[in-house]
């Protein structure tokens, strides 16, 4: 075997061009340099070793990327599938469809109520204990600022108060069981809810596309006849094909509307819905907060400032498309019925265990 071998790398050595650096050395040894070639049958072409590998490599990364992104939670998908798949059921119109997922939504996160109503009765309770401290530290905060010691040492006492605050906070907190989070979870619920269908629409209607084709097209896309060319229909070399539909687009929808809103997918040019989504949004969260923020002075701020990011938004909420408003305006009415419904009948919060 090795006589063969040794007669092929002479023949490579002796052929002009072939890039090969040979060694041979006693027993016929073989050193192949970098770039060497051997042709190896006939019909095959030089053997290079490292030919593929990288695209190999690129291939395999690309398809575990492929993999993640697809093992990812499109949550705006999501949105978009319950709001189909209510329709589809239903075979309501898509206006009406909007608002049975509206009550589909507002059904599903009923439970988180309870939740929320004994955050607000522990809070409640709390609230003396959390007017006193609060009471003693600022009468502390004012010695320091009125003691005549020297500008380090009052940065020093003022810690020290700080601390101690920061502990008696937290001892309140233990001692009542108090839980901002459990208190913030309903609404947080529906305002990630709205976002959702605010995004799901946006993406419906092209607005959010994920990779579109964004090519403009031409008048010669469709199948006529092009004089200039003489070309069979739809054959103009200068004519493009038409994008496809964006993934996840709700058809249907810009005729599903009612009344004077009958595209859902464009803006309300007459602004009668964002006005009425934004009074209604700002009217909950005057009723909500009533009573409370009376006696609570950060919750009255909060109040307030929520109704200023109201009347502040009020430009870039008129530019959604007007099925927002529809979900949007029918779960602003589920909630004031809601809050109605919860204050006069105390058989209602005893159904959901809600304090009363």
């Amino acid at each position: 075997m090795k006589r063969p071998l040794a007669a092929m790398a002479r023949r490579a050595v002796a052929r002009p061009g072939s890039g090969a650096a040979l060694s041979l050395g006693s027993g016929a040894r073989v050193g192949l340099g970098l770039g060497v070639g051997l042709g190896v049958g006939s019909g095959l072409g030089p053997l290079n070793l490292g030919a593929g590998v990288p695209a190999r490599c690129e291939a395999a990364e690309a398809e575990a990327e492929a993999k993640a992104v697809n093992k990812r939670v499109d949550l705006v998908g999501a949105a978009q599938a319950g709001i189909q798949g209510v329709k589809d059921t239903t075979g309501l119109p898509w206006w009406a469809s909007i608002i049975a997922t509206t009550a589909v939504v507002r059904t599903v996160t009923l439970p988180l109520l309870p939740v929320a109503a004994h955050a607000a009765a522990n809070l409640a309770q709390s609230m003396p204990a959390f007017t006193k401290l609060n009471s003693l530290f600022y009468q502390e905060m004012r010695q320091v600022r009125l003691s005549t010691a020297a500008a380090s040492a009052k940065g020093l006492e003022r810690a020290q108060k700080l601390n101690l605050y920061i502990d008696g906070f937290s001892k309140i907190t233990r001692l009542y069981k108090v839980s901002f989070a459990r208190l913030l979870l309903a609404p947080a619920a529906q305002i990630g809810a709205l976002g959702l269908f605010i995004f799901a629409m946006r993406r419906s209607v092209g607005a959010d596309r994920e990779g579109g084709d964004e090519r403009p097209t031409s008048p010669l896309s469709n199948p006529v006849d092009d004089p200039r060319h003489g070309l069979s229909p739809g054959l103009a070399p200068d004519a493009e094909p038409r994008p496809p539909p964006a993934a996840g687009t709700l058809p249907g929808m810009g005729t599903g509307g009612v009344l004077w809103f009958r595209d859902l997918t464009q803006p309300d040019e007459s602004l009668r819905l964002p006005v009425a989504a934004l009074a209604l949004s700002y009217t909950n969260l005057e009723l909500s907060f009533a009573g409370a923020a009376a006696d609570v002075a950060w919750l009255k701020v909060l109040r307030d400032y929520l109704q200023l990011g109201l009347i502040f938004a009020g430009p870039t909420v008129a530019t959604l498309p007007s099925g927002v408003f529809v979900y949007w305006i029918s779960n602003g009415v589920w909630t004031a019925a809601q809050r109605t419904l919860l204050r006069r009948v105390p058989a209602a919060r005893a159904l959901l265990r809600m304090p009363p």
